[in-house]
């Protein structure tokens, strides 16, 4: 099948993450704005107010809910990720809907992500700008692509489980390009799915952890993962870093030579703001939604060009696929991963 390139729906906050010592991408689309313009200072002293704006009212405890997160002071040209716990367990299984983050200006993204070991307190900060903060981490919720986005991804019936007794953490992101210091304190927002006879919706990961890129020129990598059974796909995305120069991500079928390999999402040209602001395929549900059978693979090829004149391998270049399938699986997320 002749390879299409994917056009760009913009999402946010890529965040490499950790699951059972196996790195893996949990590719967060982040609900909240993006590094736009610094607030001026309005005071001769003391940090720029950076706190969320444009918080709406919290929702009903039966309709979703609200975190405030802890505030904290960023140095001058200082770039920061702070974990937060939320300072509520579940008492019960959820199925949320919706996520969303509400930053100041210079916020980056923040992220929804969850431990199911017991790891952490509730209202339990740590810092986790280093992958091996986040190696208990696993992803929670993805929200919408941006407003402009005409499919979103979690559409009535559909939802991802948020189980009882599980740690909710988020994770908030700031890059303090401005010359003085900046105050922060986000919010992070749930909202649930109440509607009877829910579909659950869960991801299909693959991570290439063993990427290796020459010191100099182009580097070419693939890796495929089998799917364990019949489900659809309702989304996919890819991520690199900086280096990147193209990504493809292709639909096989070994057990039927006839079907020629079907391109899900193409990159040409990577472009570096991609690794945390990327474009995402949507395909919905019903009619339009992708379907795999058991034994089908997906496989991701990504190309790097190195200017650096360094050998550079993971995690500091990346080749990860993330996608949203439902209905989940009893294992529920399915990870790939070298």
């Amino acid at each position: 099948m002749q390879s299409t390139e994917t056009k760009a729906v913009s999402v946010s906050g890529l965040t490499i993450v950790r699951a059972l010592g196996v790195p893996f991408l949990a590719a967060i689309l982040v609900g909240g704005a993006g590094c736009q313009g610094a607030e001026p200072a309005t005071a001769a002293t003391g940090p720029i107010d950076q706190k969320a704006k444009n918080v709406p009212a919290a929702p009903t405890a039966d309709k979703g809910r609200q975190f405030i997160g802890p505030k904290l002071v960023i140095k001058a040209g200082e770039e920061k990720m702070l974990c937060w716990v939320a300072d509520w367990t579940p008492d019960k299984d959820y199925m949320i809907r919706k996520f969303r983050g509400y930053q100041g200006s210079m916020g980056h993204h923040v992220v929804a992500l969850q431990n199911t070991n017991g790891n952490y307190k509730p209202g339990e900060q740590f810092d986790c700008t280093g992958v091996a903060q986040m190696i208990n981490l696993e992803p929670l919720v993805l929200p919408d692509p941006d407003v402009h986005a005409d499919k979103p991804l979690l559409q009535e019936g559909y939802a991802v489980k948020m189980a009882k007794g599980v740690r909710i953490v988020f994770q908030s992101h700031y890059v303090n390009y401005n010359t003085k210091d900046i105050e922060i304190q986000d919010v992070a927002r749930l909202e649930y799915a109440t509607e009877a006879n829910l579909t659950e919706v869960s991801y299909l990961i693959i991570n290439d952890g063993l990427v290796q890129i020459a010191p100099t020129g182009e580097t070419t990598r693939s890796m495929s993962c089998k799917v364990p059974a019949d489900v659809k796909l309702m989304a996919t995305l890819g991520h690199m870093h900086n280096l990147g120069k193209s990504i493809k991500i292709e639909l096989l079928r070994p057990d039927d030579p006839a079907v020629m390999p079907k391109t899900l999402f193409n990159i040409a040209q990577w472009k570096p703001e991609f690794r945390d602001t990327g474009p995402i395929e949507v395909f919905g549900v019903g009619n339009t939604a992708l379907d795999l059978k058991a034994g089908d693979e997906i496989k991701v090829t990504c190309t790097w060009n190195n200017t650096t004149g360094k050998a550079v391998a993971f995690p500091k270049e990346m080749c990860t696929t993330v996608s949203y399938y439902f209905p989940a699986t009893k294992q529920g997320q399915i990870m790939c991963s070298k």
